[in-house]
């Protein structure tokens, strides 16, 4: 089955007001055909970069949403205030749950919330080098699915993205592309067990993690990895652009 390939920069929290705008302007402005390009820019930047975005055909997606709806939670951004401006938001990535302690539960609140407001979610799962040095890797990941995913009302819309842990450690050696593809495999035969086997063929898987110049073009190029999530590189045009680049002609070969 053919899935659009899918790629999402991840701005974290980096940017100026500025220099938000300077960024949209110029990945605005790089047309890529055959991928579907997303970026995530800080809360703040939300409505001006999805104004700077307007026309271009790419589209705007928050960091990660409130479980609450409205009331007295000073801070927060429930699903109902993004919706209508943002088309994706990227939950249960693996710095939330370090940083902010969202667990399992959490993040299964969050993507209830994203689809009752008709915003897409990014479901990040990942797990750490402990786990991937004890051969748990199959587990753990088996267990974010389930814990989150079974039983809520889910369409093709879903993303999942894997994100591991074990990246961020300073790694030498970028991750083997043909692992990555058999883990993302089974990401899919897992979605396929919670949900039905049309949907986990619907979904889009994509992985984010190392990307390099280096490893863009074999992770691309992998039959279960349907685009890229981009952190490091989604604030810099050229290098967003070479990895969507990299997408599109995995996509047309």
């Amino acid at each position: 089955m053919s899935r659009t390939p899918l790629v999402v920069g991840n701005w974290k929290l980096n940017t100026t007001l500025q220099e938000a705008r300077d960024l949209v302007a110029a990945v605005a402005s790089v047309s890529i055909s055959g991928v579907e390009t997303v970026v995530c820019p800080p809360f703040p930047w939300l409505a001006t970069v999805a104004t700077g975005l307007d026309g271009s055909g790419m589209q705007l997606g928050a960091q990660t949403l409130a479980v609450v709806d409205s009331g007295g939670v000073t801070g927060e951004v429930p699903a109902s205030l993004l919706r209508g401006l943002c088309d994706y938001a990227l939950l249960g990535h693996y710095e939330r749950r370090i940083q902010c302690e969202e667990d399992n539960g959490d993040i299964r609140k969050k993507i209830a919330a994203a689809i009752d407001n008709d915003i897409r979610p990014i479901f990040c799962v990942g797990e750490s080098a402990e786990a991937l040095e004890h051969g748990a890797s199959g587990g753990v990941l088996a267990e974010q699915m389930e814990s989150v995913l079974d039983g809520l009302n889910l369409d093709s819309r879903l993303v999942i993205a894997y994100a591991p842990i074990w990246t961020t450690i300073g790694m030498i050696i970028p991750p083997n592309a043909s692992y990555v593809n058999e883990v993302c495999a089974i990401l899919r035969e897992t979605l396929a067990d919670i949900t039905s086997p049309d949907l986990a063929q619907q979904a889009r898987i994509i992985y984010g993690g190392r990307l390099t110049e280096s490893n863009v073009n074999d992770l691309a190029a992998q039959p279960d990895i349907d685009g890229l999530l981009v952190g490091a590189g989604a604030t810099s045009p050229d290098r967003f652009s070479m990895m969507a680049g990299a997408v599109a002609r995995a996509q047309a070969s």
